[in-house]
């Protein structure tokens, strides 16, 4: 695996131009790791100041305001207007 060169140094299976690449790449990767690392620790951060089982409060659960009922009446009335308001387009838009 290992060789002894002429001049008495023990060298690995790479000369020394391709060692140096590899040791460029090693370096590429350990900065890609470290700016992933960096980029994602604000997602952490966030997600550890929230309670567990508690919800954040841009994302808590919608709380009714009213009945099932009056939803509907108050859609029945929006229904009613609209129609109102269609018919009496039309009736401006007849010729006289």
């Amino acid at each position: 695996m290992f060789t002894q060169s002429a001049d008495g140094s023990v060298g690995g299976p790479y000369n020394g131009k391709s060692l140096s690449k590899e040791n460029a790449m090693l370096k590429n990767f350990a900065l890609l790791g470290l700016v992933v690392a960096l980029a994602l620790a604000p997602i952490g951060a966030l997600a550890a100041s929230t309670a567990p089982g508690a919800q954040s409060t841009s994302h808590q659960a919608h709380k009714p305001t009213r009945s099932y009922r009056s939803e509907m009446r108050h859609r029945s009335n929006q229904s009613r207007a609209r129609a109102r308001a269609g018919a009496e387009h039309m009736r401006t838009m007849r010729p006289q």
